[in-house]
């Protein structure tokens, strides 16, 4: 019993103890008194308005690596990546950045010199014939010629014979001369046909072995090598899924297979809304934040700024324009791909009292920061605000400490006003939307999903669910006075939209 006792004593001190923290808690709560107590000194200087957009890193100047596309008369169809140099490496000059199977080549390379052996042999074997053939045409005009001296010397010999037998001599001296001269003129045009085959051969054997030269080159362009020192960034294919090349994959000649991004002039490529497009210029200065190196700041201004707005994205309303931001620092932090934030410096503004905006809470429009010492919150007046500070025209002076990231019950953050009030207006502009499709006839059934995907079932054939559709999309999603009008010109009758059934 004594034991029971104890422990119902030890039970209650510790609840009444949770009982009192939690009362402690809610007091300072409801007294709104602050959670947290860093203070920060107030001080005076220029204050730069400015605008802060996400970008993405690239290189100014790059070079395309692209799979060898002269090797197309020699490859029957694409080409089989079989060593990547790895993606984010650093390469010098001359470094192998990717090799292709060269088997195929390889096979015709092989039959080709098969080819060259033969066509040589089948050469030296007519030209010893034709060598062995002049040589005996060559033994028999010097027969002729001997024939023909004999019959010239026996004309001689019979000066002094009788006419008829210097007739008979001379004949057979012409004779003798005809048939030189024949075989003199059969053994010249031998030897042109003999030149003229071997010329033939000399032709197929050059036109074999430049084959086989091109062959080599082919086999040697399939080691792409870096043509400059830079970063490996592998080129994505494919759309909407963008895939990055890898090893084992084929590809068509001639395609791009790895971005060579020169990593000593660095750029900044972002999107700015075309509301926020008179804000900006050209020449205008910011600073680059990398996101994977907190605390590294980089310099520069935009060099350009595109002439014709584009869609932000596929089937987006919100239109951009592209900016390019010129980076002045050469640092190996920066490189492609990696995610930043820039700021654009609009106005600088000399000698003014800002704050972070972490330090400013509102109620009912009016802003306030609390001062150490002060157990009130100090009202004040604010003026021009960027991404982290925000100007205190009236309530504070160089020296004041205030907290740097309060907490109070019943007041909210800076900005939650206005958030309210814009949240407000779209509600009312909702509701007058909705109050205009009663008035049609349309009937919206919300379902569990709040998405605004707003499905049709069309009652009568004057007008289609699709023409609706592509009627609410122009218009951004919203229903206007103007496609109100056109689907009262359209149809009289009611169309029901049902977002839960999703048909």
């Amino acid at each position: 019993m004594s034991y029971l006792k104890v422990h119902r004593k030890t039970s209650t001190v510790i609840i009444i103890a949770f009982v009192f923290i939690i009362i402690f808690l809610l007091s300072v709560l409801i007294k709104g008194n602050v959670v947290n107590y860093e203070t920060i000194e107030v001080k005076k200087s220029n204050f730069v308005v400015s605008m802060r957009e996400t970008a993405e890193i690239k290189a100014v100047n790059f070079r395309i690596v692209t799979a060898p596309e002269g090797v197309r008369e020699n490859v029957s169809g694409n080409l089989q990546i079989i060593y990547l140099a790895p993606e984010g490496t650093t390469v010098k000059k001359g470094d192998i950045l990717i090799k292709f199977d060269p088997s195929e080549l390889l096979s015709k390379l092989n039959e080709l010199e098969d080819q060259l052996d033969v066509e040589l042999a089948n050469y030296e074997k007519i030209k010893i014939s034709q060598q062995t053939r002049m040589k005996r045409m060559l033994s028999n005009l010097d027969g002729i010629k001997y024939s023909h001296k004999i019959a010239k010397l026996q004309l001689e010999l019979l000066k002094y014979e009788s006419e008829s037998r210097k007739e008979a001599a001379r004949l057979n001296l012409k004779k003798s001369e005809i048939e030189l001269k024949r075989i003199e003129t059969i053994i010249q045009s031998q030897k042109i046909i003999d030149r003229t085959e071997l010329k033939k051969l000399e032709v197929k054997i050059n036109q074999i072995k430049s084959k086989i030269d091109k062959i080599n080159k082919d086999i040697e362009s399939l080691t792409v090598k870096a043509p400059i020192p830079g970063l490996v960034v592998y080129q994505e294919y494919g759309w909407p899924t963008r895939i990055k090349y890898k090893v084992g994959d084929k590809v068509r000649p001639g395609s791009w297979i790895i971005r060579l991004p020169d990593l000593t002039k660095m750029q900044a490529i972002l999107f700015v809304n075309e509301i926020d497009r008179k804000k900006i210029w050209v020449g205008q200065k910011g600073k680059v934040y990398l996101d994977a190196y907190p605390g590294s700041v980089f310099h520069g201004k935009i060099s350009s700024i595109s002439t014709l707005s584009k869609e932000y994205k596929r089937n987006s309303n919100v239109k951009v324009f592209e900016v390019v931001f010129s980076i002045d620092e050469s640092d190996p932090r920066l490189k492609p791909g990696l995610t930043a934030c820039v700021d654009l410096e609009i106005e600088s503004i000399p000698d003014k009292i800002f704050i972070p905006i972490s330090s400013v809470f509102e109620k009912n429009g009016k802003d306030f920061v609390l001062v150490q010492g002060n157990k009130k919150p100090i009202e004040i007046t604010t003026g021009k605000i960027n991404h982290s500070f925000v100007i205190v025209e009236k309530g504070l002076k160089e020296g004041d400490r205030i907290l740097k990231n309060p907490f109070v019950s019943g007041m909210e953050k800076l900005g939650y006003h206005n958030y309210k009030i814009k949240e407000t207006q779209k509600l009312k502009a909702l509701a007058e939307h909705f109050k205009k499709f009663k008035e049609l006839g349309i009937e919206y059934n919300y379902g569990e999903n709040r998405d605004f995907k707003k499905i049709l079932k069309q009652k009568n054939e004057e007008i289609s669910p699709e023409k609706v559709m592509e009627l609410i999309k122009k218009n951004g999603g919203r229903i206007s006075t103007e496609i109100l009008d056109k689907l009262k010109n359209s149809s009289n009758q009611k169309i029901k939209v049902d977002n839960k059934k999703g048909r």
